[in-house]
């Protein structure tokens, strides 16, 4: 007798957006901090649900280099209780890198400066104005994450932000394969 075929792996491709929710706020410093969302909702393809309705992600979140916004990084999907790999960047509710945050301590001048600099050319290219591609997601798939970890580097000049609870997306850069 055969044995049954493996089942295909279900796969969330490069380019999904994921809405999500973080259900404490979070207190981001010099160091980081771990971060942990659920999914919004049920993330659909070829008409079956391939992650459901409050599944956890698991990242880090480091301070911008513009002192207001928190780029966070997600490494981990929980799926039935099993950690998958995953390559994701949070996009705001106004569909820029990272989240807005309450400043609790402000950045040193230099790097608000500097910060704000590069947070134009992320906006530029969010909004197409340099290069051609949907709104935010050029930018984020353009994100190495050798520049991810730049725009976290911190020192004691390093803004203290804490973000909200509430909505935000993660958009995933590249192909993720579910069990």
């Amino acid at each position: 007798m055969p044995s049954p075929s493996p089942s295909p792996a279900r796969v969330v491709p490069a380019g999904t957006r994921i809405e999500v929710f973080l259900d404490e706020p979070l207190v981001v410093g010099p160091g980081g901090a771990p971060v942990v969302v659920t999914t919004a909702d049920d993330v659909s393809g070829d008409g079956d649900v391939t992650i459901a309705r409050g599944t956890r992600l698991v990242g880090e979140a480091r301070v911008a280099l513009d002192g207001e916004r928190a780029t966070i990084g997600f490494s981990t999907l929980i799926v039935r209780g099993r950690s998958v790999p995953l390559s994701g960047l949070a996009l705001g509710p106004d569909n820029q890198l990272g989240v807005r945050g309450r400043v609790l301590k402000k950045a040193s001048g230099a790097r608000r400066g500097l910060g704000k600099a590069l947070h134009a050319v992320g906006s530029a290219l969010s909004f197409g104005i340099l290069g051609s591609g949907s709104p935010a997601e050029e930018a984020a798939t353009s994100v190495t994450a050798g520049e991810l970890q730049g725009l976290g580097r911190t020192d004691e000049g390093a803004a203290v932000l804490e973000i909200a609870r509430g909505a935000f997306s993660v958009f995933v850069r590249a192909d993720l394969a579910l069990p």
